[in-house]
């Protein structure tokens, strides 16, 4: 699948959870929430996976890279380990 294929459909899982957002229900709600976030994990995972193959390339920039950790659990196959961090401003 294409980077552009990939990322349209998940632009038609955000249009259908809008649709089913638009129906005021709450099981629609719900399924629009369902919806969104597993295209925000698929993108944030294929997002990893190119930047972690991108490092891999060029080995001065793995060496300075200074997320090796969160881009790990992100390319890995479940989010569940992904731990909440304080960002340093």
């Amino acid at each position: 699948m294409t980077a552009l294929s990939f990322y349209a459909a998940l632009l038609d899982q955000m249009d259908l959870a809008l649709e089913h957002l638009d129906k005021g229900g709450v099981h629609d709600a719900r399924f629009a929430l369902m919806l969104t976030d597993n295209a925000v994990e698929l993108a944030i995972h294929r997002l990893a996976t190119e930047k972690h193959a991108h490092l891999k390339s060029w080995h001065h920039l793995e060496e300075a890279y200074p997320h090796k950790l969160e881009l790990a659990e992100a390319v890995g196959q479940s989010f569940v380990s992904i731990r909440r961090r304080p960002r340093h401003l």
